[in-house]
């Protein structure tokens, strides 16, 4: 595929992604209960001007971090109230990641190998159905694959301000739904730094330089909501919103293998490329060609252990990994295009994942 046709092939899937997305996003009631929580939060705030503590029903609510209500609660004040402005932050971050998910596979698989990789995350019902609701999940995955998007990369000369740069958008994810937006990503690149043979712990400076990042980003809010509401209180919140979800389960308590099935039917119709991919993997564990799919397939398989070891569990949570699974299952389908003859039937899995896409895309439509 030539440089021009590949930008065409990348225009053309965001194009579709939008459509996904945005599709009856104006009309359709915000059925989620906390589609209607964050909406009804970021009301509050847009009429009282309250940045710091965000209310529901007058009473304070802490349960998330107010990102996701700064942005609905601007876009409240200048186009008013509706589903669409509620929706806008999170379809607008689904494009984010399938846009990263396409420039990452492009700068290492060329312009077919992009828009592969682009369409693959843009028809997961995973990410159609999570990304088009007024929730978090889609804001925190945009900014934990913007810092994996950094760290993947591997420049020969990595500049001072690249990690300044990651420990922001960490800052970014974290201010969009809690330590998970650090924890998640931080663990994501150390395996994914394992499985690629590369430096798997960054010097001093770096770390240092990171976490400034980090800090411009968090204490500027973080500070005032001490002040305004107490550490006893955030100590409380933290303890109950992300310690006892995890250890102890007080909501959506699943066993381990959950997340594997939601992950199964949620990368369809890509699961089975993903796990061919993660399979030969290991056979190319010591191939340099392979290293951002072995970055990608190690950074897949720890977080999703992350996320089987959580008492708690939401098939929402594992969205931040469907473009480390469209990189693997891109890579895979590279690897049986070169070599048809050990992989038979390329023809009908490529007519049944078009068909799939068809399905998918008119389901959408009549959402």
């Amino acid at each position: 595929m030539s440089e021009q046709a590949g930008r065409v092939a990348h225009r053309v899937v965001l194009a579709v992604a939008a459509v996904l997305l945005a599709w009856g996003a104006w009309r359709l009631p915000l059925i989620d209960p906390d589609e209607a929580r964050f909406a009804r939060t970021s009301l509050e705030m847009a009429r009282s001007g309250d940045l710091v503590v965000p209310t529901f029903g007058g009473e304070m609510r802490l349960a998330k971090p107010p990102l996701l209500h700064w942005m609905q609660a601007a876009l409240f004040r200048a186009v008013g109230p509706d589903e669409l402005a509620a929706r806008l932050p999170a379809i607008l971050a689904g494009l984010a990641m399938v846009f990263l998910t396409a420039w990452i596979a492009r700068r290492r698989y060329g312009p077919e190998g992009g828009a592969w990789a682009g369409g693959m995350l843009a028809t997961m019902p995973l990410f159609v159905g999570v990304a088009r609701l007024g929730t978090t999940d889609a804001l925190l995955s945009a900014h934990v694959l913007a810092a994996i998007a950094l760290d993947i990369e591997e420049p020969e000369r990595p500049g001072p301000l690249r990690a300044v740069a990651i420990g922001a958008l960490l800052g970014l994810a974290f201010a969009a739904k809690g330590p998970v937006g650090v924890v998640l990503p931080l663990l994501v690149m150390l395996g994914g730094r394992t499985a690629a043979g590369r430096k798997v712990w960054p010097g001093t400076g770096a770390v240092l330089r990171g976490l400034a990042g980090w800090c411009a980003v968090v204490l500027p809010w973080g500070l005032v909501l001490v002040r305004r509401v107490g550490v006893e209180t955030l100590a409380a919140t933290v303890r109950r919103e992300v310690l006892d979800r995890f250890f102890v389960g007080t909501d959506h308590v699943q066993p381990p293998w959950f997340i594997l099935a939601a992950a199964a039917v949620g990368f369809a119709p890509w699961s089975g490329p993903l796990v061919a991919g993660l399979g030969r993997l290991w056979r190319f564990r010591r191939d340099p060609a392979a290293r951002t799919a072995l970055y990608a397939g190690g950074g897949l398989v720890v977080g999703l252990a992350l996320f089987s070891l959580s008492r708690g569990k939401l098939p929402s949570y594992i969205l931040p990994l469907a473009p480390l699974a469209a990189i693997v299952a891109t890579w895979e389908l590279g690897q049986t295009l070169e070599n048809p003859r050990r992989r038979p039937g390329i023809g009908l899995l490529v007519a049944v994942l078009a068909a799939f896409a068809v399905v998918l895309g008119a389901g959408a439509v009549r959402a």
